[in-house]
């Protein structure tokens, strides 16, 4: 970071816009601060001009009715509320440290690469949009059209991520994850799974995202479209494992897994996730 880093600290959304609208890329924004700080202590951020979210009044959780909003400057410990979906408490909860999950937020996780986009994988299985403001509009976009590649957004430069909804949540959602350390920690492998079902326990309507094996986590929609109308109960691994992760994906490897293991795990996931569902469902 630059010694003459000139530092912004707004209160109020129509400031921190304006900011954004006169420096946009050589604006560097900070939410929580988890992922920015250790950039910067790399050196890996050269930028003149650092906005800091943490004062704007953008942590927020409204239900009302089947809608969820969630403020994008919410912190990752508040989202552990018996509320909301239960993909997003678990992945919520699944963030190693309460130092972490007390910092970290919402919005900032949607820009995270792997290993620590948990919360994104479960919001895209939600079917979450993404409200993004600028000076003089706002527009919604869906999660899962958000990412344009690695560390890739469709985001413009003078926007800012103000909110995400999830519209009219599923009936059952569940997040699994594989992680190197015993309870919570950098992820492997994961998957959050969403679905509605009739009174047959038939599916009605089904997403499957998969995180932690790519920059950013992806929809599975072969497995989706696969689910459909089928009994919960009767869906297996052979019909579904081939698209799970699609061939040509480029799989990331680090200290902690190699890209092989990464996808030989996301099947294991998967299953662990249906059948956590299948129980969930037989005992209602």
């Amino acid at each position: 970071m630059s010694a003459s880093c000139e530092v912004y600290a707004p209160s109020d959304l129509k400031t921190a816009l304006h900011l954004k609208s006169r420096y946009r890329d050589d604006l560097h924004v900070v939410a929580g601060g988890t992922l920015s700080v250790r950039l910067m202590s790399a050196n890996a951020i050269e930028t003149k001009n650092l906005m800091l979210l943490e004062r704007l009044p953008l942590s927020f959780i409204r239900v009302s009715g089947r809608n969820v909003q969630i403020g994008a400057m919410t912190r990752l410990i508040d989202l552990i509320d018996n509320r909301l979906p239960k993909a997003l408490v678990l992945a919520a909860r699944s963030v190693r440290g309460l130092s972490i999950k007390s910092m970290a937020t919402v919005g900032g996780n949607v820009f995270s690469p792997s290993p620590g986009c948990d919360v994104a994988t479960a919001l895209m299985a939600l079917d979450a949009h993404l409200t993004l403001q600028s000076m003089n509009r706002k527009r919604s976009v869906p999660l899962e059209k958000f990412y344009r590649g690695p560390l890739k957004y469709s985001i413009r430069s003078n926007e800012l991520v103000a909110m995400i909804t999830v519209r009219n949540p599923p009936q059952y959602s569940t997040f699994t994850k594989l992680t190197p350390l015993p309870n919570s920690g950098p992820t492997i492998a994961s998957v959050a799974i969403a679905l509605d079902v009739n009174k047959r326990e038939i599916v009605r309507r089904a997403s499957v995202a998969v995180g932690g094996i790519t920059t950013h986590p992806y929809r599975a929609k072969y497995v989706e479209r696969f689910m459909l109308n089928k009994k919960l109960s009767n869906i297996t691994l052979d019909q579904v494992e081939q698209g799970l992760v699609p061939k040509g994906l480029t799989i990331i490897k680090d200290a902690n897994a190699s890209s092989e293991y990464r996808e030989r795990m996301v099947p294991v996931l998967f299953m662990r996730a249906l059948n956590s569902l299948v129980k969930e469902v037989s005992r209602r």
